[in-house]
């Protein structure tokens, strides 16, 4: 590297004085000053800012210069694209080779592993499984930089030899007949579940129930999640209803939940929230929600409740209060089993 380029890459910043040049080599004379930037200047690798003035020494330099981007030369990848595997996208990296330099290493790997048999390529794995038999990372195929190098080779699933892996819930099943019943918390979850199992009977408020699901919080929001789970275990043809806390989080959550599975009918449950709200009755003090911040969600989720109940929710709401799904208990379930009412306790 020429003496000149070395004092340049040494400075920090895209702009600087001509005499940061001068302290990095106190011995230079103005004479070698004024050589190094003409020769920076004519190479295109930087340029005077006019208007910071010349110094009045001869020959004068500018006081200030900008540095200019080097221009990436992506020429040197030409031969390497030329060897990717041929159900790459070769063209279109020899197109766009700064898409080929971006990822290179993990388009050589993958280049790599088609070169094996098809067979070995194709033997059936999980998405992080053979995420990592390709990249040594489990999560790289699930990445975005992982998503779009497929889709800009055109590689599918069967190319590859992988299949998704739905996302696990706690999950118990009654019966084959009835909704699926999706709550946001594990108590009232292992409590219902609790009465099923106990008293045989499979219902609440007149609503038949086949399978409970624990949504475990906003896990339920990931995009399909509830959807490929009930694809997987063989419900996808129920019913399903939700219930979680009355707060603007857990709002939120069916909010999202529903925009996550457009393919899934799912409606709130809104007998269990009358009941929460004919109970909190007894309350003198509301808790304060988890969440203060504003959280944006449909609200007209809020119409599926009567008058009266939206009306008290709404207030709530404004106060940034909640009601915890808590607030009804073991021997509430069983009275709503069995069509009674809830208990003040």
């Amino acid at each position: 590297m020429k003496i000149a380029d070395q004092l340049l890459d040494r400075i920090s910043g895209t702009t600087f004085r001509y005499h940061d040049i001068l302290e990095q080599r106190p011995d230079m004379s103005y004479q070698e000053l004024y050589a190094v930037l003409d020769c920076l200047e004519a190479e295109g690798k930087i340029r005077p800012i006019k208007n910071s003035g010349r110094t009045s020494f001869r020959p004068s330099v500018y006081q200030k210069y900008r540095k200019i981007p080097k221009k990436d030369d992506f020429s040197r990848w030409i031969p390497e694209i030329q060897r990717l595997h041929t159900k790459l996208n070769v063209e279109g990296y020899l197109k766009h080779p700064k898409s080929y330099a971006a990822n290179r290493e993990a388009i050589h790997q993958l280049s790599e592993f088609l070169w094996q048999e098809e067979a070995v390529c194709r033997l059936e794995m999980s998405v992080k499984e053979k995420s990592f038999a390709i990249w040594g990372d489990e999560k790289f195929l699930e990445s975005s930089s992982g998503r779009q190098i497929l889709r800009f080779n055109e590689i599918t699933k069967s190319d590859l030899g992988f299949y998704e892996t739905p996302e696990p819930f706690f999950s118990r099943e009654f019966q084959k007949d009835g909704a699926v019943l999706v709550l946001e918390n594990k108590d009232p979850w292992y409590s219902i579940c609790r009465i099923f199992l106990k008293d045989k009977k499979y219902s609440l408020l007149g609503e038949q129930i086949g399978l409970l699901i624990y949504g475990e919080g906003k896990k339920v929001q990931r995009q399909s999640a509830l959807t490929d789970y009930l694809e997987e275990i063989g419900w996808n043809h129920a019913e399903n209803l939700y219930v979680g806390d009355i707060d603007r989080e857990g709002f939120a959550i069916f909010d999202g939940m529903r925009k996550g599975n457009p393919r899934c009918e799912i409606r709130l449950f809104a007998g269990i929230y009358e009941r929460m709200v004919q109970k909190a009755e007894n309350l003198t003090k509301f808790p304060d929600a988890p969440s203060r911040r504003d959280i944006v969600w449909d609200q007209k989720i809020l119409d599926d409740f009567s008058k009266e109940t939206k009306e008290k929710i709404q207030e709530i709401l404004e106060q940034k209060k909640m009601i915890p799904q808590e607030i009804l208990n073991y021997q509430d379930y069983k009275e709503m089993c069995r069509g009674g009412e809830c208990w003040n306790i």
